[in-house]
């Protein structure tokens, strides 16, 4: 059985997964790509949303998502963190 994703690691894994769509996604794309269950979708993109880290740019009355620069620095601080947990072997 696969191992839960702890919340920051969704966070990005949904900041990486719009970044790899040319950080402009629509929710369909980005709730496959992410792994989330719709219901869980809505409260990351939420919580994303409301920290902003992504914003949402209506198209057509269609919604997209894209990363903003508070995302990116999610992103890189992020990297840091991870590579330091597996230095110490955590």
């Amino acid at each position: 059985m696969a191992e839960k994703r702890e919340r920051l690691d969704v966070v990005y894994d949904v900041l990486q997964s719009i970044l790899k769509s040319n950080n402009k996604v629509g929710p369909t794309r980005l709730i496959q790509s992410s792994n989330l269950s719709p219901a869980m979708f809505k409260e990351y993109i939420n919580d994303l949303l409301g920290n902003g880290l992504i914003e949402e740019e209506l198209v057509k009355s269609k919604k997209f998502y894209s990363v903003t620069d508070k995302g990116f620095k999610f992103i890189e601080e992020y990297k840091v963190f991870k590579n330091f947990v597996v230095e110490l072997g955590l």
